[in-house]
């Protein structure tokens, strides 16, 4: 018996009290609640606060824009990682995705011991197009989805209370 049933053989009503981010795992919960009654508590802040978390997580060109710029060229730069936020001025998870991003594009060099990242922009001879990035678009397919998902969630018969 996996999870799921297992959940469903122990309760009559399972409550999310957010929207879910996981669509695939909800979905599955639906599909195999037999008996048992799904329930969603959430208000339309919810649903504003899950799309502004996903804005300040995702990043966009000009984050990334932002992030190279601020890596000297041709000499190391030096960030103590618990002031990514003073030195990019962008949300701690947002620098530390455009950093990979940008690593795994080979468009900088990052070096990590303890609690600096030693940051150096690489030479790169001919354009490189982020977008095409497997992170990037695996971020990109899960902002989507949420957004789908969330209003998915509101067209249907929702009915929204108050405590």
């Amino acid at each position: 018996m996996d999870e799921i049933e297992q959940l469903h053989s122990k309760f009559k009503n399972i409550v999310f009290y957010d929207i879910p981010f996981n669509s695939k795992m909800f979905y599955n919960i639906l599909a195999n609640s037999k008996e048992s009654i799904v329930h969603i508590l959430f208000g339309k802040k919810d649903l504003k606060d899950g799309l502004n978390d996903i804005y300040n997580i995702v990043p966009r060109r000009s984050d990334f824009a932002k992030v190279f710029v601020n890596i000297k060229e041709n000499s190391d730069t030096l960030i103590v990682k618990n002031q990514i936020y003073d030195y990019f001025r962008l949300n701690s998870i947002k620098s530390l995705l455009c950093l990979k991003i940008l690593r795994n594009n080979g468009l900088i060099n990052i070096e990590e011991s303890d609690n600096i990242f030693v940051l150096r922009r690489n030479n790169v001879e001919s354009k490189v197009d982020i977008k095409d990035d497997q992170l990037l678009k695996k971020l990109y397919m899960a902002e989507k989805s949420f957004i789908k998902f969330a209003f998915q969630i509101l067209k249907k018969n929702v009915k929204e209370e108050t405590a």
